[in-house]
């Protein structure tokens, strides 16, 4: 008798057991599939929304000269535009207005900036040789991104050297910018009009960050052994339920490098 009830205890602990088992695999089953579900349900919507980004961009730019391509992977759906056409160089000002002030790219040194008002967040009072030194402009606990770069052979000091570029933000903690009348808030068909149809590349993002609209104006010079190279990004937010861009940030650049030579061997 003792042993028929061990026996039935045994056999009803492993029908528990099984039991447990088959609930815990349903259950996990179940999440795995809603899992899926949902990064369906989230690529679809993904799709449909760099669509309509992308519908937008092609009212308001002319595309005509551009060839068109698609990425898709991990991090989101990115439409591209790449002129394609002559010409490749934009023209457009170095010169950007910050807190009502104008930085001239190539020209306004370190210096000048305090002069203008900003307070200069600088740890570093000389530059080495061909390196860039970054920093930040303050005022009124607002900021403002900027660089600067030694492009000779010796050391420099910061203070004489002029700034190449300016990253420039749309929001609360950053400095008001404008360039040439684009500032916060500035829509894509304003920026096109006073800018016209970029000769390098616009791209349309669409990522858990939400969509965004990228413009980029380049502008490259060789003389001599030396290239500049200015770019101008301009970054929009675009607004699926009103059809619409704005304007985010404005990064302005002009870098200088040497060119190398090439030598062929007689």
């Amino acid at each position: 008798m003792v042993i028929m009830k061990k026996l039935i205890i045994t056999v009803l602990l492993a029908a528990l057991t099984l039991g447990l088992c088959a609930c815990g695999s349903s259950k996990t089953q179940a999440q795995d599939q809603a899992t899926q579900d949902q990064a369906t349900q989230d690529s679809a919507a993904t799709h449909e929304s760099i669509k309509a980004a992308s519908t937008y961009v092609e009212s308001v730019i002319d595309t005509s000269e551009m060839s068109s391509s698609i990425q898709d992977d991990a991090n989101g759906v990115y439409q591209y535009w790449t002129y394609a056409g002559g010409n490749a160089n934009d023209e457009f000002s170095l010169a950007i207005e910050i807190d009502g002030k104008s930085i001239a790219l190539k020209d306004t040194t370190v210096s000048d900036l305090k002069d203008l008002g900003f307070e200069c967040e600088i740890d570093v009072e000389t530059v080495p040789p061909n390196t860039v030194q970054g920093f930040t402009l303050k005022k009124d606990d607002k900021y403002c991104n900027v660089s600067v770069q030694n492009m000779t052979n010796t050391e420099q000091d910061i203070q004489d050297l002029t700034i190449f570029q300016v990253n420039a933000f749309a929001d609360e903690g950053n400095l008001s910018f404008d360039y040439g009348g684009i500032k916060s808030g500035t829509s894509l068909e304003e920026v096109i009009k006073a800018l016209g149809t970029p000769k390098s590349n616009v791209t349309v993002a669409a990522n858990e960050s939400g969509n965004s609209i990228t413009l980029n104006y380049n502008n490259t010079v060789t003389d001599g052994d030396q290239m500049t190279s200015s770019t101008l990004d301009i970054d929009l937010i675009y607004n699926a339920e009103k059809n619409t861009a704005t304007v985010k940030s404005i990064n302005l650049t002009s870098y200088q490098d040497k060119v190398t030579q090439e030598t062929t061997a007689e």
